[in-house]
């Protein structure tokens, strides 16, 4: 969980967008949220600073299969469950 939140201070990404993103979405220095995370219903590209990337390098080590952060079900609209 700190590196979600530290990566929603740096990102001033949503939670949502946050615990749901898989690896796939982070390709070199630029995340890109697709629609289903997003409010307004359109893919967003994020820059990323270093200590962002290198957090979601270290969540991505740390998380079996695509999900960056484990416990996200379904849609990717649910927020983040522990027991998951």
């Amino acid at each position: 969980m700190a590196r979600a939140i530290k990566l929603l201070i740096l990102t001033g990404a949503r939670v949502n967008e946050v615990i749901g993103a898989e690896k796939s979405e982070v390709t070199g220095n630029v995340w890109t949220k697709p629609a289903i995370r997003m409010k307004n219903n359109d893919p967003h590209t994020v820059p990323l600073a270093t200590a962002a990337k290198a957090l979601f390098g270290e969540a991505a080590a740390a998380s079996d299969g695509e999900r960056v952060f484990a416990g996200r079900t379904g849609s990717g609209r649910e927020t983040y469950d522990p027991k998951a």
